[in-house]
């Protein structure tokens, strides 16, 4: 298990704000509760060595930035901790490291699993604005509705995005009206921190139509093959047309086309770019594969999607390209 990465996940999943409204607070009342059971209930099995609860909550308060010294050693004091705040999103950081303790201390997978099964029904119950999965085993608490920051598509392009403040700016702005469901709007921001990264990587300040250049220069140097290439600026060139004929101008957006915008930016554009990329500021951080921009067009999950219709008709229509296998149901 990649600590660093949990950690740093978990960190830049609640910078959104959620709300904290009385089901969100009752939810976290009955999380606590969980905990609280999961080191003494029968259900749970036989209770807990106190020496293993004891390195759990020194873990969780190292963790957390806590003297444990000062602290001292008893549950009821995480316990306290993790109600402490009226913040639900610092909560809901606390969790993720008491999570990572237990990940680190207990071998007790069935207990584990129970544990996970319990916060999972208690937080379906609630209807609260959170959702819960795994991250390589242990459980991950997220806003609801911001599930792509748990499938790689956000993460890795945070993660770098962090030398680029616009670009990344746009980006959680982005990610926070699409939590509230403002369709437009958030495909207006992903579309400026495209704009925005291009802008910062090489230097000016031409509009996203006017980078092709620039980029098709980058490609050149880095030995491209001219079929890539292609591929590459059909995908850019249908993306720039979406967004002026249908987002812009058109108002044609659906909520489920931004799921789709997100693997177009982050799988077929932000990862070829920073693959090829030499400037030290793009911290690289994965092997990008070309084998995604087909993934993109043979995703069943999308069929019906407006846009990937779009791209799909354009891509139909383009001379010498064969789609007589690329689209088969």
């Amino acid at each position: 298990m990649d600590k660093k990465r949990y950690l740093d996940n978990l960190m830049r999943r609640w910078e959104f704000q959620v709300d904290n409204g009385t089901k969100e607070v009752q939810l976290r009342k009955q999380l606590i509760n969980q905990i609280r059971d999961f080191f003494v209930s029968p259900r749970f099995g036989s209770g807990l060595d106190p020496r293993i609860v004891s390195d759990i909550i020194r873990r969780f308060f190292h963790l957390a930035g806590e003297d444990i010294t000062k602290i001292g050693h008893d549950p009821h004091n995480m316990f306290n901790y993790l109600r402490s705040s009226d913040d639900p999103r610092i909560f809901y950081i606390r969790l993720g490291f008491f999570f990572l303790a237990v990940k680190e201390t207990i071998s007790d997978s069935r207990r584990c699993e129970i544990l996970f099964n319990e916060m999972q029904s208690d937080i379906i119950c609630a209807g609260s604005p959170v959702e819960i999965t795994r991250y390589e085993g242990i459980p991950v608490i997220y806003p609801a509705g911001a599930k792509e920051l748990d499938q790689a598509l956000v993460n890795d392009v945070f993660v770098w995005l962090s030398e680029f403040t616009k670009a990344r700016k746009h980006l959680k702005e982005a990610l926070e009206k699409y939590n509230s469901e403002e369709i437009r709007h958030c495909l207006d921001e992903l579309r400026k921190s495209f704009e925005e990264f291009l802008r910062e990587y090489f230097g000016n300040r031409k509009s996203l139509e006017k980078q092709k250049m620039k980029i098709d220069q980058l490609f050149n140097k880095a030995k491209i093959n001219t079929k890539i290439k292609n591929v590459f600026f059909q995908i850019w060139k249908y993306y720039v047309d979406y967004q002026n004929d249908d987002v812009k101008h058109g108002d044609k957006c659906e909520y489920r086309d931004i799921e789709f915008i997100l693997r177009v930016l982050k799988k077929s554009i932000f990862d070829r770019i920073t693959s090829v990329s030499e400037n030290p500021r793009v911290r690289h951080q994965f092997s990008p594969r070309m084998a995604d921009a087909a993934y993109l067009l043979v995703n069943k999950r999308l069929r019906g999607n407006s846009c990937f219709e779009f791209v799909r008709g354009k891509l139909r229509a383009s001379p010498g390209f064969s789609s007589s296998n690329t689209f088969s149901s």
